[in-house]
């Protein structure tokens, strides 16, 4: 049978189907519905199925609106629902107190002059701090204290605010959860923060702080490896929280463990700025490989119950072997062999 040939640039004849034929009633045996349901976006899934019988009788479905952008961080970090909390307000910036809770460790004296003069330009907050009652009648500080400082820059008397109903253990994860923000933390602030809140409740895994305050739990688990760093080294970084970064501090880490001490020799240059990340990582490197004895290239005697039997020696990575005369090659290798057998960590 001749092959017909199609001119170029002519596109082969398709003939045309029945729609109905084309687009099948039913796949793998599931007929397609007639009718698709309306949409339902402003409820949740347990909603939807209660309505249908679906989930159990006890099951106890409350509908839920969709959190705003403003009160879903804080609502996430409470965990136990929204949070009781006040409308705005105006309140006295001499009647707060700092949060004992704070984990920024350092606060940028220039980004917080910025801030204040952000705020100024503006006229007002955008963002409320948010406030909880103290016994004395006085208000600490739970979220938003570079706003409140730069406050007390521009010699303002009132900072909006929301005043909240919130625990110690609340109010701690309320303030992680405030930081996370434009000025966000370093991830050295967050370890520590993360690492304080899971010692208040040791029964709280890394997941479950991950979904407590919004964030993934390889997050958590990376800013926790700051803390297996030395305590001397964590002293330079409470100082400069920034000093080392995430991808250098598994490193850092593992070359403490061989000696500390150069390490710390090394970040504290880091910290007079001078010798970078990756720099004093090669320099660590430099000194701990300058203790280590060169590979020997002189022949070594080999003695069997203090005969004398040959010469070994290490040439580019190989080991040879020489024997004398009298000794036997092969039983010299078989008893190499099984020693090797007996040894372990070469």
């Amino acid at each position: 049978m001749v092959k017909q040939v199609r001119p170029l640039g002519q596109d082969r004849h398709i003939p045309e189907q029945n729609p109905a034929a084309a687009a099948p009633a039913h796949i793998q045996g599931v007929r397609a519905p007639s009718v698709l349901p309306d949409k339902k976006l402003d409820v949740g899934l347990d909603v939807i199925l209660a309505e249908r019988g679906l989930l159990n009788d006890d099951a106890q479905v409350k509908p839920t609106a969709i959190n705003p952008p403003e009160t879903a961080a804080t609502d996430a970090a409470a965990g136990n629902g929204a949070l009781v909390k006040s409308e705005p307000d105006d309140v006295l910036v001499s009647l707060i107190d700092p949060s004992p809770y704070q984990p920024r460790l350092v606060i940028d004296e220039v980004e917080l002059d910025l801030l204040a003069v952000s705020i100024r330009e503006a006229g007002e907050l955008r963002r409320p701090i948010i406030l909880r009652k103290k016994s004395d009648g006085r208000y600490e500080l739970v979220g938003g204290e570079r706003r409140w400082r730069a406050h007390l820059l521009l010699g303002w008397e009132k900072i909006r605010a929301r005043v909240c109903e919130l625990s110690d253990a609340e109010a701690k994860i309320e303030a992680l959860a405030d930081n996370q923000g434009e000025a966000g933390l370093s991830d050295f602030e967050l370890g520590k923060a993360y690492r304080s809140i899971m010692n208040d409740n040791p029964s709280m895994s890394a997941s479950a702080l991950a979904r407590r305050v919004g964030v993934n739990q390889s997050t958590v688990s990376r800013c926790l490896g700051f803390l297996s760093l030395p305590e001397s080294i964590q002293d330079y970084l409470k100082k400069k929280p920034r000093l080392i970064g995430t991808k250098n501090v598994l490193k850092f880490v593992e070359l403490s463990k061989r000696d500390e001490s150069v390490v710390l020799q090394a970040v504290s240059s880091m910290s007079e700025g001078k010798l970078a990340q990756q720099g004093a990582i090669r320099w660590i490197m430099d000194q701990l490989n300058a203790g280590k004895e060169p590979p020997r290239t002189e022949p070594r005697a080999l003695y069997s119950k203090a005969r004398p039997i040959g010469t070994i020696k290490v040439v580019k990575g190989k080991i040879e072997v020489s024997c004398d005369h009298e000794s036997d090659a092969e039983r010299i290798a078989t008893l190499v062999a099984e020693y090797l057998q007996t040894v372990e960590g070469i």
